[in-house]
């Protein structure tokens, strides 16, 4: 399954990535416990690869690129700490340019 409710924000010439700040979300990343990027810092991604997957209490699902570019940033914040997920909305995962 894909995350229906991601963004993807212009800013400069990088492409923000993250989840909206919408309820049908958080039900997807509700109770998060396990996070992990599929791509590293520098890697050129293509529209479908795989960015990322989370493991809920509900299964595990992932999140695939919508843009093709190069990965300049990964939010590590959210793989030291999974439940980030859960308390925030309006989370940022990566950035693409």
């Amino acid at each position: 399954m894909d995350y229906p409710d991601c963004y993807i924000k212009k800013v400069g010439n990088q492409n923000v990535i993250g989840f909206k700040d919408e309820e049908s979300t958080i039900n997807l990343v509700k109770d998060a416990v396990f996070f992990e990027f599929s791509v590293e810092v520098g890697a050129e991604v293509k529209i479908g690869d795989r960015l990322l997957v989370i493991e809920t209490m509900k299964g595990t699902t992932e999140l695939t690129s919508k843009i093709s570019g190069k990965i300049v940033e990964l939010n590590q914040e959210i793989p030291k700490d999974p439940e980030l997920l859960n308390s925030k909305s309006d989370v940022w995962l990566l950035k693409i340019e």
